[in-house]
C-alpha cells in the first residue's frame, strides 16, 4: 500500500495534459495478504478501498470521468457471488 501513491504519482507525470488513466482496483480496504496459486504463480495483494483511491487520484490531479465495475468469473468455492472490481477512467487536469 505504501507505493501506491507514488506509482499513480509517476502515471500522473507521464501521461500528457488531459490525458486518460484506465484502471480496476478495490472495493474495500484489505490488509496485505498472499495468494500461493493465483493462475499457477503465488501473488501479493495489498489495496485500499475505492474511497480511499478517489480522493487519492483527485489529489494527485486526476479528475474522475467515469466509474463502472467489471467482473471476471467468481470467487473460488463461491459459484453465486461474482467477484467484481471498480473500474475508474480519470483524466489528469
Amino acid at each position: 500500500k505504501h507505493e501506491h501513491e507514488e506509482l499513480l504519482r509517476r502515471i500522473h507525470a507521464w501521461l500528457k495534459p488531459r490525458g486518460h488513466l484506465m484502471i480496476t482496483l478495490s472495493l474495500d480496504d484489505e490488509a496485505p495478504y498472499t495468494e500461493d496459486d493465483f493462475l499457477g504463480v503465488t501473488m501479493y495483494w495489498s489495496n485500499f478501498g475505492i474511497s480511499q483511491y478517489r480522493e487519492m487520484l483527485t489529489r494527485l490531479g486526476f479528475t474522475i470521468v467515469e466509474e463502472t465495475s467489471i467482473g471476471h468469473g467468481y470467487r473460488r468455492g463461491i459459484k453465486d457471488e461474482p467477484e467484481v472490481h471498480p473500474l475508474i477512467l480519470a483524466q489528469k487536469k
